[in-house]
């Protein structure tokens, strides 16, 4: 029984075995690996009656550990948060099924939330049950209430917050899409055993509020409207833009009486003559926060006046030929304008009714960087530029208060590096060659995106920053044309070889990597019994992510790296602690009485690893 199952015939094997315990239909079974926060897995399978599993995935991955997981949200996925019970240790999957898994699941108490939503409910009301720290649902659950508008949804027990709150599902997706009306009544509840009754989630009466007045003072003649937001029900609505000197507006939108409306300013930089943001991502266009409405009913007669800014600089050095757009951003304020012959003119308004003396970052990006202003500035603070998210400044000017066409002039120098991969050497063709892409900030993850060889890529630095990035060598055993390397624990997705390269001038730099592959002929000699999870460490001081073996006599292959990082293999028995697969000398043991290592490249070898049991 199986469900998003990859692959098929000749290109899968099945991994199979049952669950002991209080196993139930709930529970589900993956096969993959963990990374930072995030569960990846090859293959995901349900269970019969008996507890009995059978998982389809493809060949020949290498080291993937088998979960049983309580699918809480029944999307056949690992969520981060839903309960994880792995007593199996890690498995290589080669080329033949593999099966007899046993995995002891533990009791799970579930408790129900259940509750009416009341005063102006009607059928398209739904409930939702949002994120909590404990659950961290990937993707909100969905409960439609009966005609009577009574709802029930079983969460698991000892939860620390839950949230719960209702939205019209206008398009009947059993998804809150952006622009759907929500509920400003939100509850939030601490779960015990016990389960919660009699909840209310007020549906208020929404109505039409409208807000009206004048811009004043744009000087630029830029093509500026105003754009309202409300925070409580979701809604937005935008006016028509002008360039004239002052510009009316009237703008309407479905609010509650309690309400948090945000006025915006925007620019329409694309001159479609209308606003392309939406709620989940405001930004999209050069906005500004203007002032913040509570409890508003109507407003008329509204003044704002515009706050001229101006700043403009030079692009110069190897790189500026590449740059794109200069931005400047103060949250919740944005704005960007194209570069263009080397100069850039970036002009702006701050409100006078808002705040307008506040710092600003000041970026310049290259035509890599597409993936959106929000990704972009989530690596502002990162040190390592990064293929793809080119940031090349964090000048951080003070543009003053209230000053009439206050000017600031930046300039940007940029430098430009090339850098290419090239593998050579023994099994050459199963690894692959990666740039740092991008760091996520909470997880600490860096993603490693892979590229063709003898294809250059750039990077850029900024005024007299030296460029250096890093690269690897990876075999990708997974398929997916990335590593995912975890800057705190250092676990990794595949196999990497890691390279930190420094450029001194303007030219394309080659990285060659050259593998080299040692063949171990391994003999484990001594009694494991009552060791947890014992395992067999087998590869290079300078390769992380090696997968592990079975501690029995067999034949394995260790790769090194010559042309960057040397050669020195060793060979171990450890008790794998938290039974994921991979040796850690913090908190994993090593349980060997000989720990082999040699620093001589050779093509093959007979070792044999002693234990002694003294348990």
């Amino acid at each position: 029984m199986s469900c998003g199952i990859p692959g098929a015939g000749d290109n899968s094997i099945i991994v199979s075995g049952s669950l002991t315990g209080a196993y139930s239909s709930i529970w589900k079974v993956g096969v993959g690996y963990e990374s930072g926060n995030a569960y990846i897995l090859n293959g995901v399978g349900s269970i019969d009656g008996m507890g009995k599993f059978s998982v389809s995935v493809a060949k020949n991955l290498g080291g993937k550990t088998v979960y049983a997981f309580y699918d809480i949200n029944a999307n056949n996925k690992l969520d981060s948060g839903e309960r994880v019970s792995y007593t199996q240790p890690p498995i290589n999957i080669g080329s033949d099924n593999f099966s007899g898994i046993t995995i002891d699941v533990p009791v799970i108490t579930m408790v129900t939330l259940s509750g009416t939503l009341t005063n102006h409910f009607a059928p398209g009301w739904k409930v939702i049950l949002g994120a909590s720290s404990i659950l961290h649902l990937t993707t909100d659950r969905c409960i439609t209430p009966d005609s009577s508008g009574y709802f029930s949804i079983n969460v698991e027990a000892y939860t620390i917050s839950v949230q719960l709150s209702a939205f019209r599902d206008d398009n009947g997706n059993n998804i809150f899409d952006p622009a759907e009306l929500i509920s400003p009544d939100v509850k939030t509840f601490s779960i015990s055993n016990i389960s919660v009754s009699n909840i209310k989630i007020n549906i208020p009466e929404f109505s039409l509020k409208t807000i009206s007045g004048t811009l004043k003072g744009n000087v630029f003649g830029l093509s500026v409207g105003v754009v309202a937001y409300d925070d409580n029900s979701g809604q937005m609505a935008y006016s028509t833009p002008s360039t004239a000197m002052d510009i009316p507006f009237d703008v309407s939108l479905l609010t509650a009486d309690s309400n948090e409306i945000r006025l915006y300013y925007y620019i329409d930089g694309n001159g479609n003559h209308g606003y392309d943001g939406s709620p989940a991502n405001m930004i999209t266009e050069n906005i500004g926060l203007l002032t913040t409405f509570y409890g508003m009913t109507n407003q008329s007669g509204l003044t704002v006046n515009l706050v001229p800014k101006m700043v403009t600089g030079n692009i110069t050095g190897s790189g500026a030929a590449d740059m794109k757009s200069v931005y400047i951003f103060s949250a919740p304020a944005i704005s960007y304008f194209p570069v263009s012959g080397g100069t850039y003119t970036l002009k702006f308004y701050t409100g006078a009714i808002g705040t307008t003396n506040s710092s600003l970052y000041l970026l310049v990006i290259s035509p890599d960087e597409e993936t959106g202003i929000v990704n972009m500035l989530g690596a502002i603070f990162v040190a390592v530029p990064v293929i793809g998210k080119n940031i090349l400044s964090t000048n951080d000017p003070v543009l003053g208060n209230n000053y009439t066409g206050k000017t600031n002039t930046v300039d940007f120098p940029v430098s430009k590096y090339g850098i290419m991969g090239i593998i050579s050497g023994a099994d050459a063709s199963l690894f692959k060659f990666g740039l740092l892409d991008s760091i996520n900030s909470s997880t600490y993850d860096m993603v490693f995106k892979s590229y063709p060889q003898n294809t250059v890529k750039y990077i850029y630095s900024y005024g007299t920053v030296v460029g250096n990035t890093f690269s690897c060598l990876f075999k990708d055993e997974n398929g997916d044309n990335q590593v995912i390397l975890n800057e705190i624990n250092y676990k990794c997705s595949d196999p990497i070889f890691l390279s930190q390269k420094t450029f001194s001038n303007q030219v394309v730099y080659t990285n060659k990597f050259f593998v080299y592959k040692t063949s171990v002929n391994l003999t484990v000699s001594g009694n494991l019994t009552g060791y947890v999870n014992p395992r067999v460490y087998a590869g290079s001081s300078s390769l992380l992510g090696v997968k592990t073996y079975t501690p029995v006599s067999q034949t394995v292959e260790i790769y090194s790296e010559l042309s960057n990082t040397g050669y020195n293999n060793w060979l171990l028995l450890f008790s794998d602690v938290d039974g994921d697969g991979e040796f850690f000398p913090f908190y994993d043991k090593i349980i060997s009485t000989n720990t082999v290592s040699w620093t001589t490249p050779v093509i093959s070898t007979n070792l044999t690893l002693y234990i002694t049991n003294h348990l």
